[in-house]
Order: structure tokens, then C-alpha cells, then sequence
């Protein structure tokens, strides 16, 4: 039987006509630029949290900064393959929403928080591999060894990580994008201001610090899976569309579906 994808590809491509007109064209614009408007922030957000750890610790020396840039690059590198792995559920979610089936997005969406958490603990545990190999790519000690500490904390807060990155693709499949934005802009000031505290020690706590700005994005992922989640819920509620009301046991046939599509996503983003 036809995937759901392979079914849609057979349906003839819309194209431009002598008939098109200029204000149908803008017609068709505005409501892309209002979804994609709030994906592209929220694109920016999530990146910006390496970023903001990279300017935080500005002010410990070049040794750090240098760490948390090489942390931020090899934990990127090793993350990125889950989170392409997830791609899939943006086509499976977004065609049972406009085919009217809401029961089937939130099916696509357990399945994907199940292959959340198992794309998730092989990447902690690469991550955690590759923390020995750091002195040895001629890299100074003292900035692999900063580097190791800040890498192996960022390891905890991969499958919050990826559980967000699940429900962020079945919330903007179903065109619930602003949400997404808030919650990263929000994570974004969270980080900045648990980075002042962690790393410096403010508010009588110690100070941690390249260690503390890794916690300091851990925390901020959790409160982002967090958030997400409990808009979710709490939107399924409100429309009740029966979210909680839908099976928790994993799936074999979904989540080869979803692999099937997501690992080639997966490839092409480890390969650039």
C-alpha cells in the first residue's frame, strides 16, 4: 500500500497560468508568510541558545570561549541526525490535518516522542564517547578539558531536546506556529538569565562556570519540552480533539514509517 506521501506525489503540481494575476499571487503570500514568519524566529530561537552561552561566558577568557564554541559545534554535529530523524512527522502530521483526521496527527505524534527518546540515548552516548577524543584532534587541554565538562552536560538535555523538536513539528503541521516562537524567545531569556547565575555564581549559588552555562541550556530545554507539551494538552482539551484519550503503546509499523522517511532527512543534515 502507498504511503501517505508516496500518494500525495502523484497529485499534479499546481502551476502559474495565463489567468494568474498579481493580487492572487499576493492572495497566496500572506498566509504562507504568516506560518513560515513565526517558524523562521523560532529556527533563530533555538539556535540563538548556543549563542547566548558563547557571550556569557565572554568575560571567563578566551579559553572559554573557545570551549564553549567547540561544544556547541560537536554537540550540533552528533544532535543534528536526530533531530532530521523527526522530519517525518511534518508531512504524516500535516496530511492527516488536512485530510480532517486530528485523531491521526496526535497518533503520528506519540509515535514520535517514542522515536524522540530512542534517537535520543544513542546520541548521549556518542556524545559521551567522543569527550576522550577531544585532546587528541590537537586541541589545547585546558579548552578540551572545559570543553568535555560543558559537551557532557549539554548531553542531558538531548531527549528534552528531542521531545520538543516531536511536538514542535505536530503543533506547526497543524498550523500552531505562534506558539512555538513564544516558547523560544521565552527559553532564549530563561537561558540568559540562568547563564548570569550559574556561571557567576549570583543569588548565593556557586559559581559553575562553562560547566553552569550547559546547565543553564539543559534547564532551558526542559522548560521548552515543557511548554509545548502542556499547550498541547491543554489545547486538546479546549477543542477537544482527544489527545490524552489516545493510545500510548508504540507502534512498529508508525515508527518504520517515520524512520523511512525521517532518515534521509537525517543523512542530508549530518552530511552538511
Amino acid at each position: 500500500m502507498d504511503s501517505p506521501l508516496i500518494a500525495s506525489e502523484r497529485k499534479p503540481e499546481p502551476t502559474m497560468t495565463s489567468g494568474s494575476t498579481p493580487g492572487s499571487i499576493l492572495g497566496e503570500l500572506r498566509p504562507t508568510i504568516r506560518l513560515a514568519g513565526p517558524v523562521v524566529l523560532a529556527e533563530l530561537g533555538w539556535m540563538a541558545m548556543g549563542v547566548i552561552d558563547l557571550v556569557m561566558v565572554g568575560s571567563l577568557g578566551p579559553n572559554a570561549i573557545a570551549a564553549v564554541g567547540l561544544g556547541n559545534i560537536v554537540y550540533f554535529t552528533i544532535a543534528v541526525a536526530g533531530i532530521g530523524l523527526l522530519l517525518g512527522l511534518d508531512a504524516l502530521v500535516s496530511q492527516a490535518f488536512g485530510a480532517g483526521k486530528v485523531d491521526e496527527c496526535h497518533r503520528w505524534l506519540v509515535q514520535g516522542c517514542y522515536l524522540a527518546v530512542g534517537a535520543g540515548l544513542p546520541v548521549m552516548l556518542l556524545n559521551e564517547a567522543i569527550l576522550p577524543w577531544l585532546p587528541r584532534w590537537g586541541i589545547d587541554l585546558e579548552v578540551s578539558t572545559l570543553a568535555a565538562g560543558y559537551l557532557r552536560t549539554l548531553g542531558w538535555g538531548t531527549i528534552p531536546l528531542f521531545l520538543f523538536f516531536a511536538i514542535r513539528r505536530y503543533l506547526q503541521s497543524m498550523n500552531l506556529v505562534k506558539v512555538i516562537m513564544v516558547t523560544l524567545l521565552a527559553a532564549n531569556v530563561l537561558n540568559w538569565g540562568l547563564n548570569s547565575l550559574f556561571i557567576y555564581g549570583r543569588g548565593g549559588l556557586p559559581a559553575l562556570g562553562v560547566v553552569g552555562s550547559g546547565w543553564s541550556t539543559v534547564v532551558g530545554r526542559f522548560v521548552m519540552f515543557t511548554a509545548l507539551a502542556t499547550y498541547a494538552v491543554v489545547y486538546s482539551q479546549r477543542m477537544g480533539t482527544g489527545l490524552l484519550a489516545t493510545s500510548r503503546r508504540p507502534d512498529p509499523k508508525r515508527l518504520r514509517t517515520l524512520i523511512g522517511l525521517g532518515l534521509p532527512a537525517a543523512a542530508q543534515f549530518e552530511l552538511e
